[in-house]
């Protein structure tokens, strides 16, 4: 009796998906290149380096028949990334295709809308940093959205890989938060003339990820404590798709009944889906996912209120101790010479002021090691008047004018408003919010 000759069984099915799951995941940032090349624009139209893009999508007669429906463009240019990230999630465990996922579907949705919307002329007027500026909040969206499995992964490895891995992360974000304004260009991190990364990507998108992921872990962690309890779990679900619109509307409270509708339509979704479990003990599960979104979304929090806290001081100190030093002096210079100096300069040659200080803006380190150039204030001298001026994060811009001195021909009572007789911040006490 003969017996068949062996032959190697062909792997299994598992062993090729983590290759099938990394190679969908650089198709996704091969094609967001793609749709960076095909929907983005350049300066006038020029094309002078290979990376621009030509925007040779929108030639084609059906995209551009896009551009009066950029929504529907949106979603269409978007299907491919969503499709490759769910293949993703399906092949591999591996977080970091994932992310890689994630953030190129988060990349192709924001170059959909710049290069099928009205913000297109964005796009062609700021060019190669508008590019810049997409990139980067694409990755800062996409990194939030997976934050969770980062989480668990770094939970795995020794605490000094840990905070060797994390720190970095840490200190960029609550850098870019705190060192880029749209109202100074030669500041550190300020990628364009407007600050669309700290604004939208982080403190807007990345900041309301988080107030979803933060509601998702509070509504499972009571799900799966009162696993027995059918009102229990109801509660905790309500609260938990609520949880995000009180999270948005804690930084944003003017935020529009539209847009909280829609936020707890997604908490909803977000909890019904993320609720659902085959494993036979549903609370332990539910609280070990609570675990994860939780320990992700505070990875993500802790550097934007960080930032943001820091930021905040930045403004309170330059605006009310270092600038209120200068306005003080100019008053004493006013006093003495009946006029106010052509330059500050002239404040420390007559002794009124030690040194001139700095606006506050930004971590010191990069002044010190990178020889970047110091924020100043600006001045300008008017006669009777003057102008002081410094930049601060995001796209404040703030002034002072000093009380308007009468001439002896001059009543209080010919100006319509007293107030403009006193001097003024054209800027409030705090920094302002951004929405």
């Amino acid at each position: 009796m003969q017996t068949a000759p062996e032959t190697n069984p062909p792997p299994p099915r598992e062993s090729r998906l983590p290759v099938l799951g990394w190679g969908m995941a650089l198709g996704t940032m091969a094609y967001a290149a793609s749709i960076h090349h095909g929907l983005g624009g350049t300066e006038f139209g020029q094309i002078t380096h290979p990376w621009q893009p030509t925007g040779f999508l929108r030639e084609i007669e059906w995209v551009d028949g896009l551009l009066e429906h950029w929504g529907l463009g949106i979603l269409i240019f978007s299907a491919p990334a969503v499709a490759a990230l769910g293949i993703i999630a399906f092949a591999t465990r591996s977080c970091v295709a994932r992310t890689i996922g994630s953030c190129g579907l988060a990349c192709v949705a924001l170059m959909a809308f710049y290069g099928l919307s009205p913000a297109l002329r964005i796009w062609e007027f700021f060019h190669w940093r508008a590019s810049a500026v997409i990139l980067a909040t694409g990755v800062a969206l996409g990194c939030t959205l997976t934050s969770p499995l980062l989480a668990r992964r770094l939970l795995s490895l020794r605490p000094r890989f840990q905070v060797l891995l994390y720190l970095p992360v840490f200190f960029a974000v609550g850098s870019i938060i705190r060192n880029a304004t749209g109202s100074d260009e030669t500041l550190f991190l300020n990628f364009s003339p407007w600050p669309a990364i700290p604004v939208l990507g982080l403190e807007i998108g990345a900041y309301g990820i988080t107030g979803i992921l933060f509601g998702l872990a509070l509504g499972l962690a009571g799900a799966g404590l009162a696993n027995s309890r059918g009102w229990l779990r109801a509660l905790a679900f309500a609260l938990g798709a609520l949880f995000p619109l009180l999270w948005f509307a804690s930084r944003f409270p003017r935020t529009d009944l539209t847009i909280g509708v829609s936020i707890v339509a997604l908490g909803a979704v977000c909890m019904f889906v993320f609720s659902w479990t085959r494993a036979r003990d549903r609370g332990q599960e539910l609280l070990r996912r609570a675990t994860y979104l939780f320990l992700g979304a505070s990875m993500v929090a802790a550097p934007l209120f960080f930032g943001r806290a820091l930021a905040d001081g930045d403004y309170a100190v330059t605006r009310h101790i270092r600038a209120q030093a200068i306005i003080d002096a100019l008053e004493a210079f006013y006093r003495d010479e009946s006029a106010y100096p052509e330059d500050l300069e002239e404040l420390v040659n007559g002794n009124y002021m030690d040194s001139l200080p700095k606006p506050r803006i930004g971590f010191e380190i990069y002044y010190t090691l990178g020889g970047l150039k110091r924020p100043e204030f600006e001045y300008r001298n008017l006669g009777p008047s003057y102008v002081l001026e410094f930049s601060s994060t995001a796209w404040v811009m703030c002034s002072y004018n000093p009380p308007w001195i009468l001439d002896d021909d001059e009543d209080p009572e010919d100006f319509s408003d007293p107030e403009d007789l006193l001097g003024a911040w054209n800027c409030p006490n705090d920094r302002p919010d951004l929405w």
